[in-house]
């Protein structure tokens, strides 16, 4: 199974094309951290497929890979927007189930690509797992960032809570069948809190424990370099080449700008936290009317998600975008205004950018707390910054020899660590020996 006898593998040298698929969850803030890696991978000759929700469509296609919808009649088209809109107004954080459809539908369409790797997100482990045991393989699993949990089986442990006593039941019995023959009932175990702690539920989680995990960003990011287990490999920050550049001419003419450009953006998820946003936003036009000011010159990115007509009238030295190609403006800044998603951070070390963080929530802070370990930037809490302290930051963190030096030399690790292509060459092995 997912053995193509016609491919003649060599993963250092000689030319081959290997089937590559990735199986990934509705937030963008994860499926585009691996477009850097299946870029690289296209570039030397694989097929790349996408297996995702419908959403998710646009996004890859436009990024130049083939897309596979899954799952139609639970996942709509704009469910992810009504997910963030939940999550603005209720406070819930909804997540995707595909455990139901990994037989019936994503089983079936692997057999169709007969890929010669799996590379699923870590937030679908439970899913990963499944089709280890349908179709006898090992996914890798796909890291977008440091995760304060330990392995892919914790995450799959998490995810099990989200489901019902019955749901998880279902799961065991069907593999219980798998192993011995013999099923579970409801009467040995009607907590789910004690369902999870039993012997059955590790030896059901136990494959995890030997996939290959990736982690998308060069462990001297961190706090500090230590293995979790030999089959996890820190690759490659996988920062993605642009295929499509929004507003190309006004991109194209900044090398032309005599001051100091400033970035702002608070990511792709801002529909959770338009009103977070706002006030950072008129904070920022607020600092740049300022005369201490009138050298930079701010770009500012709203999200696609949020209408802010209300900002204007703006500032001369402000230019406001709906959206606008981050990676591309991130090469003439001195300085990024950011909330702390991994992505946005990893690009702006790789384009030796200092950072004023806001964090959010998430991954946020923690990602702020490691880029002020650094000296890479500062953190700062949105509701008490004042004007003047922002201001006074920004001209600090442009000027600061510092800050500088050690950004550069973070930016030189990430740059050898892309060079280098680990991540590359390791699902290059995989998929010979597949």
């Amino acid at each position: 199974m997912f053995i193509n006898n016609k491919n003649k593998f060599d993963y250092l040298n000689i030319k081959f094309m290997a089937s590559i698929v990735f199986l990934v969850d509705y937030e963008e803030g994860h499926v585009l951290p691996t477009f850097g890696l299946a870029q690289s991978l296209q570039k030397r000759g694989h097929d790349i497929n996408y297996i995702g929700i419908h959403d998710l469509k646009e996004l890859v296609i436009a990024n130049g890979f083939k897309f596979h919808v899954i799952d139609e009649a639970s996942y709509p088209k704009e469910i992810s927007r009504k997910f963030k809109e939940a999550q603005r107004n209720y406070g819930i954080s909804p997540k995707i189930f595909f455990y139901d459809i990994v037989e019936d539908e994503i089983c079936d369409l692997l057999l169709k690509i007969n890929p010669n790797v799996v590379i699923v997100n870590t937030f679908l482990s439970l899913e990963a797992l499944l089709i280890s045991y349908f179709l006898n393989i090992k996914p890798v699993i796909f890291t977008p960032y440091f995760l304060p949990r330990n392995s892919p089986r914790v995450e799959c442990m998490q995810y099990l809570y989200f489901l019902s006593t019955t749901n998880v039941l279902k799961l065991l019995n069907y593999y219980m069948e798998v192993w011995s023959g013999t099923s579970l009932t409801t009467s040995n175990s009607t907590k789910l809190k004690d369902l999870l702690t039993r012997e059955i539920l590790d030896k059901f989680l136990s494959p995890l424990d030997e996939f290959t995990e990736i982690v998308a960003c060069p462990q001297q990011f961190d706090y500090s370099i230590e293995i979790k287990k030999s089959n996890t490999f820190y690759i490659e920050p996988s920062i993605r080449k642009e295929t499509y550049i929004a507003n190309r001419s006004f991109i194209f003419n900044l090398h032309k700008e005599s001051r100091k450009i400033i970035y702002a953006s608070m990511g792709s998820q801002n529909l959770r936290i338009a009103t977070e946003c706002e006030k950072i936003f008129r904070k920022l036009i607020g600092v740049m009317n300022s005369a201490a000011m009138q050298d930079h010159f701010l770009i500012l990115s709203t999200g696609t998600d949020l209408k802010f007509a209300d900002l204007h009238p703006l500032p001369e030295n402000i230019k406001i975008f709906e959206w606008v190609s981050q990676i591309e403006v991130l090469k003439f800044c001195k300085v990024a205004i950011i909330h702390g998603g991994f992505n946005s951070v990893k690009e702006c070390i790789f384009y030796g950018v200092p950072m004023i963080i806001f964090p959010m929530g998430y991954d946020q802070p923690e990602n702020a707390n490691r880029v002020e370990f650094h000296g890479l930037g500062v953190q700062e809490n949105y509701k008490t910054i004042t004007e003047e302290k922002l201001a006074l930051m920004i001209i600090h963190l442009s000027e600061s020899k510092k800050v500088k030096q050690n950004i550069s030399k973070m930016q030189e690790i990430f740059w050898e660590k892309e060079s280098d292509q680990e991540g590359v060459l390791l699902i290059e092995k995989i998929a010979a020996n597949n």
